[in-house]
């Protein structure tokens, strides 16, 4: 299992994509991940499973499209930070698929 804590803060959006890379890859032989990350764009690209905190309970687990859809102001504005649906379909990092996050 690994944890990664923020893993592409402060990179360029290039170096972000090769990372979220490095994590799919690393998660194809069976080993387990977690990531914490503020950038739902990044956790958007290699995973399949989402939880969100809220004043230390958990307030939200599932996948992407219950993410996608869901009606909870904190989480609508925590994905207002895509700005655009180019930035959502860009979330597909090619691989043999997401892992949890």
């Amino acid at each position: 299992m690994f944890l990664y804590d923020e893993p592409t803060t402060g990179l360029d959006p290039i170096n972000a994509d090769n990372i979220c890379r490095l994590i799919v890859d690393l998660a194809h032989n069976g080993r387990g991940f977690i990531v914490v990350t503020h950038k739902v764009i990044d956790a958007l690209k290699v995973a399949k499973r989402f939880l969100f905190l809220k004043n230390g309970t958990l307030f939200f687990d599932g996948g992407r499209d219950e993410l996608m859809t869901a009606t909870d102001p904190d989480i609508r504005l925590f994905l207002s930070e895509m700005t655009c649906m180019k930035d959502m379909q860009r979330a597909e990092i090619p691989s043999q698929g997401g892992r949890d996050v």
